[in-house]
């Protein structure tokens, strides 16, 4: 996905037509996944996007992960894998003013991995046993994911954020620390038209500042 767009959750294995990072998937008789479509499910393009929709932007580490395996029955095609990771919250950059209860820990789905089959919708991969910067975004009632697309950067063992995962907004950043990410967002306003909703879901606020 390119720097633009929207991020989106996973459902589940079963709900193979969607990832966290947002690219709608279908089946190819020529590969076992092709990006389809981008049906995103925040705006994800501006860092008055991240404070908008994201809750917090925290530091995780990667403890765990599961392959899992969804098969459409007599298609013909091999199953598409995806990954169960769980990831725990080690530090809390920058907080949104609404103060909503951010889990510690959580669990989401995703078809993005390097050391594994090419990723789904080329979803950048959350890998076992290493640092991020993320966006943390409650995409739906207690369904907790990181904001990816632009809003993802790896952090080195000395702390700087060394890794830019996707060109964006958070680009400038590389080789800072997350503190200079911190002040920079301490300065940002969330959208005027979704500031009434900020205690809704994240994955919400978007439509019901539309009429939804």
């Amino acid at each position: 996905m390119t720097a633009g767009g929207r991020a989106a959750l996973l459902a589940g294995p079963a709900a193979a037509l969607a990832s966290f990072s947002g690219c709608a998937v279908e089946q190819d008789a020529g590969r076992n996944a092709v990006c389809a479509a981008v049906e995103h499910a925040v705006p994800s393009d501006t860092l008055q996007d991240l404070v908008t929709y994201a809750d917090e932007v925290a530091v995780i580490d990667v403890v765990d992960q599961k392959i899992i395996e969804h098969d459409e029955p007599n298609d013909g095609l091999e199953p598409t894998r995806y990954r169960d990771v769980t990831a725990t919250v080690v530090d809390v950059v920058w907080k949104a003013p609404q103060n909503r209860a951010v889990p510690q820990s959580f669990t989401f789905t995703t078809g993005g991995w390097k050391d594994g089959p090419a990723p789904v919708c080329d979803q950048p991969g959350l890998e076992l046993g290493r640092r991020y910067l993320v966006g943390m975004v409650e995409y739906r009632k207690g369904e907790w994911a990181p904001m990816t697309g632009p809003f993802l950067l790896e952090v080195s063992d000395r702390g700087t954020l060394d890794g830019v995962v996707q060109d964006g907004p958070l680009a400038p950043y590389h080789g800072r620390t997350r503190a200079d990410v911190g002040a920079a967002l301490a300065d940002v306003a969330p959208h005027p038209a979704v500031a009434p909703f900020m205690g809704e879901p994240g994955g919400v606020r978007d439509d019901r500042a539309q009429g939804g």
